[in-house]
């Protein structure tokens, strides 16, 4: 089988749930992928805006903000951008907010 690359973004501000996503991406196989890291909302939506990732992976809780206001500002660029929000909240509003 055919070896890919996939770049993707992982948007966490919690350095140990960072490592273990990576991690579990890594263990895909037939797929290279390159990981970067934004530690801070700030710094994840400079990255979003660069459009250099073929995919996001966005925690909910980033610090004082939170990655549903990560995803509005992202839209307010247009930005078609494969997004996948992690959430360790039981909260349907947030996952129905966060599919809108």
């Amino acid at each position: 089988m055919r070896n890919s690359k996939l770049k993707v973004l992982i948007i966490d501000d919690d350095e140990d749930d960072f490592l273990i996503t990576s991690d579990y991406l890594n263990e895909i196989e037939h797929v290279t992928i390159e990981v970067e890291h934004a530690p801070t909302y700030k710094t994840g939506v400079q990255f979003v805006n660069q459009w250099r990732h073929d995919l996001y992976i966005v925690d909910y809780m980033l610090g004082p903000r939170n990655g549903l206001e990560l995803l509005a500002e992202v839209d307010a660029v247009q930005a078609r951008l494969p997004i996948i929000m992690l959430t360790g909240t039981d909260d349907e509003k947030v996952d129905h907010a966060a599919l809108d």
